[in-house]
């Protein structure tokens, strides 16, 4: 009769994988970086939104300043805010990215209230601008400006700006 021997062998447990609290920490880990990612998404897409919005309206404040200055400084007509707004010449490279509505604004002697739509650029003439974003036809000093009346997209709503010209 044969004696067969068997070979014992040792096992490490630490080389055949993870365990599950350690699959469970990386599953956290995960879901922390993606609650994150997701939290801050919109936020960013706010902010590209604005900064188009900005790129707009620095554009439109660019064509009333060659206004302006081509008519030796006299204040911007609604007429030549339509050349604008249609972009006829000499606005024809005058681009506006963002489905934006622009309307002008000729009522004298009263305060303007803020734009709170986000796609609307109001342009009124004869105007200052006020610190809450809003605009108010001067009793006295400069009537030659020319003010653009927006709003930004902020976290809680819109932010109403404004900008003398």
């Amino acid at each position: 009769m044969k004696h067969f021997r068997i070979k014992s062998y040792t096992v490490n447990k630490n080389t055949f994988g993870f365990t599950i609290l350690e699959i469970l920490i990386v599953i956290a880990v995960m879901g922390a970086i993606t609650a994150v990612v997701f939290i801050a998404i919109p936020g960013l897409q706010r902010n590209n939104r604005n900064a188009q919005r900005e790129d707009d309206i620095s554009n439109i404040a660019a064509a009333i300043t060659g206004i302006v200055n081509n008519n030796k400084g006299k204040t911007v007509t609604s007429t030549e805010i339509n050349a604008i707004k249609t972009r006829a010449q000499p606005f024809k490279q005058f681009t506006v990215s963002i489905n934006m509505t622009v309307t002008v604004l000729s009522v004298a002697s009263q305060t303007l209230a803020a734009v709170t739509d986000f796609n609307t650029v109001a342009i009124v003439t004869a105007a200052n601008c006020e610190p809450d974003g809003s605009a108010k036809y001067p009793t006295t000093g400069n009537k030659r400006t020319t003010v653009l009346l927006y709003a930004f997209e902020g976290a809680n709503g819109p932010i109403s700006k404004c900008l003398q010209v």
